[in-house]
């Protein structure tokens, strides 16, 4: 490389040099205008924050403003607000005012009136001093007989009204009596019905001191046990569960006197222990819930309706068991109570004490009517079904949506109580909440399993037919049942729920329990509505929609609510 610079002439170096001056001096005014550049941007970069500095104050001073403003503006209302109620203080002191002027004005009035009397009056005793009071000019006799008149009539007046008075007192004083007279003949029939039964005790305890002499004698085998109990309820209702049902629905209030002795259990036991079997069977029967009837099927013979609740006779050999055993129990029931008295052959050193309890389901059916909370959740738990009915077949669900009482509804629905059980006419608890148009009722009911297409027995309408159309929540409660019918077999995939039991009765019928749950696949066709074809597990075939419900439907499980 130094060669090749070894070979150059000095003038070659020169003009070298020349150029190589020349780049430096281009190099250096770039960098000069590049400087000059920078700076330039610089100060406009400087210019640009100092602007953005002045535009944040004046932001500033402008919220500033906007403050003061405001501010003035929350006073002048204020101000407003202020003259306003100064406004209204002085319309009501001007009132007030005029109120005073008038009642001063009257006084006024009525001041000149007693000032004008007391002048006549002194003129009149001047006139008596001087001697000369028969010589009283007659328009002063005039105004005397006129105040005296209007004393009188005052007086008259005020006899009138202590009159009327002293007659309105007589009256109460009448009911008073006639309501003491009431009370006292009431507790003379009470101690004449006491003395009646104590009659009737004593004639049952004869009676059975010479049952447990002649057992003795004929040398049975007994057992004596000091049993303090109630004797089974399923035996008191088939006795005596028409006469308190009659009772109930009349307004009385079966009552239970019981005496606590000990119990005598004779020799056959083990009859007994049938007989009972039997009749916890039949009372069982007595409160299963009437089927909904079945709708016929168009590819088959119409199809038999199901069975209603069946109200089986007893037979004679029941009967006398019956009877015996109301007579070893001691059982005394009179017209209108239902009592149960246990006897004893021992003395009792001091007088037994009479208990007065009262039918578990008469207590429930009315605390369901009256309203009575505390009492439903008490007795509730007593009774050995809750959704049992008096002879009418009203349950205490019934009368709790009848009265309107949804909290009572609730409470009975959460233990389990029957949505679906029916009265004499067909009518379930879905028909008197519908009835009454009340959506809240209605979507528990539903919810809970109430059976959608069941049907009464004098017109065969279903729940969505009884909302009575002139009452509030029409609409609404009307338009809820409806879609519940159409969307039944739809909704969740065309699943539903059993709430009845049904055997199958014909080979394209499917059997089911309560509680299963069935998918809809064709809801009836052009003939037939009422039968719809489903499938169970791997099955499928018919099953009539009247035994369906959009949920499952509760069972009563006897626990104790918190």
């Amino acid at each position: 490389m130094y060669a090749e610079y070894d070979q150059l002439s000095t003038g070659d170096l020169e003009s070298l040099t020349l150029k190589q001056q020349q780049l430096i001096l281009n190099k250096e005014q770039i960098l000069a205008s590049r400087e000059q550049r920078l700076k330039f941007v610089q100060e406009h970069e400087r210019q640009r924050q100092m602007t953005l500095a002045s535009e944040e104050d004046n932001v500033k001073l402008l919220k500033e403003k906007v403050d003061a403003q405001e501010a003035k503006l929350r006073k002048l209302r204020a101000l407003r607000g202020h003259i306003e109620q100064q406004k209204t203080s002085h319309v009501s002191l001007e009132s007030d005012l005029q109120s005073m002027r008038s009642l001063f004005n009257e006084k006024e009035k009525e001041l000149s009136v007693a000032v004008s009397r007391v002048d006549e009056l002194t003129r009149q005793l001047d006139f008596i001093r001087k001697g000369s009071s028969q010589n009283i000019p007659s328009e002063f006799q005039n105004s005397r007989s006129a105040t005296a008149l209007i004393e009188l009539e005052r007086l008259r007046n005020e006899l009138a009204q202590r009159n009327k008075l002293n007659e309105q007192q007589k009256l109460h004083l009448l009911r008073q009596n006639e309501l003491l007279a009431a009370k006292k003949n009431d507790l003379e029939n009470m101690d004449k019905r006491i003395a009646e039964l104590q009659d009737r005790l004593q004639r049952k305890r004869l009676l059975n001191q010479q049952i447990s002499i002649q057992l003795q004698n004929n040398k049975k085998a007994h057992i004596v046990t000091p049993l303090q109990r109630q004797p089974p309820l399923s035996l008191l209702k088939n006795h005596s569960g028409i006469n308190n049902r009659s009772d109930y629905s009349s307004g009385k209030t079966p009552t239970v006197v019981a005496v606590e002795p000990f119990h005598v259990e004779p020799p056959m036991k083990k009859d007994l222990k049938d007989f009972n079997k039997d009749q916890t069977d039949y009372s069982h029967d007595m409160d299963e819930i009437t089927k909904p009837m079945l709708p016929p099927k168009p590819t088959l013979p119409p199809k038999p309706n199901l069975p209603p609740r069946q109200t089986r006779s007893m037979s004679p050999e029941l009967m006398e068991k019956a009877q015996k055993m109301s007579q070893d129990s001691c059982f005394v029931m009179s017209d209108e109570q239902e009592m149960v008295v246990k006897r004893t052959n021992f003395r009792s050193k001091h007088k037994l004490d009479r208990r007065v309890s009262f039918d578990p389901l008469a207590l429930l059916l009315d605390a369901a009517l009256e309203g009575e909370v505390e009492l439903v959740r008490r007795t509730a738990l007593e009774v050995a079904n809750p959704s049992a009915a008096n002879d009418e077949g009203i349950t205490a669900l019934h009368n709790a949506i009848c009265a309107g009482h949804m909290d009572i509804v609730s409470i009975l629905v959460e233990i389990g109580c029957d949505v679906n059980a029916p009265d004499s006419d067909g009518w379930t608890p879905l028909h008197c909440a519908a009835s009454c148009n009340n959506l809240q009722m209605v979507k528990l009911l539903v919810e809970n399993g109430a059976c959608i297409f069941y049907t009464t027995l004098s017109d065969f309408e279903t729940a969505a037919q009884k909302c009575e159309e002139e009452e509030e929540g029409f609409d609404s409660c009307s338009e809820y049942l409806y879609s519940i019918q159409e969307k039944l077999g739809i909704m969740n995939d065309g699943t539903v729920y059993a709430v009845y039991d049904y055997n199958a009765q014909a080979p394209d019928e499917l059997s089911f329990k309560n509680g299963y749950s069935i998918t809809v696949l064709r809801k009836g066709d052009e003939q037939e509505r009422d039968w719809w074809w489903s499938r169970l597990g791997d099955k499928e075939g018919y099953v009539p929609r009247n035994l369906l419900g959009l949920y499952p439907r509760q069972k009563y499980t006897g626990e104790k609510l918190e």
